[in-house]
């Protein structure tokens, strides 16, 4: 089971008084943690750049930690999931004393960035606290002559640096390159395995993109006028898989509804 608790302040209150009853949270194995509003990029059809009237205004808000510590001491979580779905958790000010209550929890991170951030020496600290049991997802929709289409301000040698420097610490997580397709990148989807192989990156992950409703940011994407993703999106049926004219159905280890996983490590 899978539970999505993206905590916003006015959510907080609620939270808050539910960690008073540990029982409502037995038996959760996965919980989504959104830590930060905080984020250096401008990606188009990300809430934080599409929404006009921002729950938390225009400046940031960096949620309490003491609040999630209360939880993970209260529940009886496997897994939990940084992702945010309005800011990058990296740029979490608490995020090493978070993960390193965690951890002595026993459980098991999954973390999502677009990687642009902060220094090698904060990189290799975070590897350091992080093992193999956990994930980092580097969200990086292409490669480096297209992917700021959409991951727009990031920064491609220094994804790569911090790539490499997670690489040199023993026991360090496992590696995601996280590609989410569009009309633009479609043809450069081999480059990027080819990358994160020669990265020493665990694998890839291609994912359906999610498009507004209304489509606000589209124009910013070559191709995506007349989104129709039935027309281009290669298809998602592992013994059918082709990436410019090559199966590479062997090397999908894992299917999910709006993503598969390629390997890429030996």
């Amino acid at each position: 089971m899978v539970v999505g608790l993206t905590f916003t302040l006015q959510k907080l209150k609620i939270m808050t008084e539910k960690l008073s009853k540990p029982g409502e949270f037995l038996g959760t194995n996965e919980v989504h943690l959104g830590l930060t509003t905080r984020c250096n990029l401008a990606c188009p059809f990300c809430a934080r750049t599409t929404e006009k009237n921002r729950w938390f205004g225009k400046g940031n808000i960096d949620l309490d930690i003491t609040h999630y510590k209360s939880f993970i001491a209260l529940s009886k979580i496997e897994t939990i999931l940084l992702c945010g779905n309005y800011g990058d958790p990296i740029f979490y000010p608490h995020l090493f004393e978070l993960l390193e209550y965690a951890k002595l929890h026993d459980i098991i991170i999954k973390m999502h960035t677009n990687g642009s951030g902060h220094n090698i020496t904060w990189w290799k600290k975070l590897a350091e606290i992080l093992t193999k049991k956990d994930r980092i997802f580097f969200s990086i929709d292409g490669i480096e002559s297209n992917f700021t289409t959409y991951r727009i301000g990031a920064k491609w040698d220094k994804i790569l640096e911090n790539i490499n420097i997670i690489n040199t610490v023993t026991n360090h997580p496992r590696l995601v390159w996280k590609y989410i397709l569009f009309k633009y990148n479609e043809d450069t989807i081999l480059d990027a395995v080819n990358i994160a192989k020669n990265l020493g990156m665990d694998s890839v992950m291609l994912q359906r993109p999610w498009v507004p409703k209304n489509k606000e940011g589209i124009e910013h994407l070559p191709g995506m006028s007349n989104y129709k993703q039935k027309d281009w999106m290669p298809s998602f049926n592992p013994k059918e898989f082709i990436i410019n004219n090559k199966l590479i159905s062997n090397n999908i280890y894992k299917l999910e509804e709006d993503a598969l996983y390629i390997k890429v490590s030996s």
